[in-house]
């Protein structure tokens, strides 16, 4: 099927979010992995994930409404917000291309929502690991 070249634009644009997200979810995995290795004391806790945890969530808001170049992501092309980009005026794709944006939106959303549960786990084990490495009082 042939698209208008406003049409293809916003498709394109689609399509790049679409890989950025892919690239997010595969590092957020790759950090919930390291999370859980940490809370079974696998490996020790280890601070700089928390960083790399809130890169992950404050890229996927990024997505969702600012746009710009991710943080998380190396060499990473900046992106055009979702939100930013306008459906509403084009005929030949509208329909694919709300499809796919609501779909992205949705994607970005949880996996921002599931980034702030693990920052928040993440601080529960630091916390815990904390106190318990408190001497006893005496």
């Amino acid at each position: 099927r042939r698209f208008s070249s406003r049409s293809q634009k916003v498709l394109s644009s689609l399509e790049v979010v679409s890989g950025q997200l892919d690239k997010l979810e595969a590092l957020a995995n790759e950090a919930v992995d390291c999370l859980d290795k940490m809370e079974r004391g696998v490996v020790p806790v280890h601070a700089p994930l928390r960083n790399t945890l809130a890169q992950l969530h404050g890229d996927c808001l990024r997505l969702l409404s600012l746009g710009g170049k991710m943080l998380s992501v190396a060499n990473a092309a900046p992106v055009v917000a979702l939100d930013a980009l306008n459906t509403s005026d084009i005929v030949s794709a509208q329909e694919d291309s709300r499809r796919a944006r609501k779909a992205l939106v949705n994607r970005a959303q949880a996996m921002a929502d599931m980034l702030d549960a693990q920052i928040a786990r993440f601080d529960r084990l630091k916390g815990a690991g904390a106190h318990a490495q408190l001497p006893a009082s005496t």
